[in-house]
């Protein structure tokens, strides 16, 4: 699993999750040469305010790290 540790404001997007992809050991060889590999990756969001969180994910807290949304004028 990996976690977004941040709020997203409308329209904003995260960083990228992967950039490149590197194949290793005898077996990859030349063979996989202008090849294209994809990688299929599933995301789940939870609305950042009323503890979505505990519901959406059956949880009582956040992972660590994880931002909790407070409010403000910015979101």
């Amino acid at each position: 699993w990996y976690y977004y540790k941040e709020i997203l404001e409308q329209n904003q997007e995260t960083s990228l999750l992967l950039d490149k992809v590197h194949l290793k050991g005898k077996e990859t060889g030349n063979k996989y040469q202008g090849l294209t590999l994809k990688i299929k990756v599933e995301a789940q969001a939870v609305q950042a305010s009323n503890d979505a969180y505990k519901d959406a994910w059956d949880i009582d807290a956040l992972p660590d790290g994880v931002v909790e949304w407070t409010g403000g004028a910015n979101y």
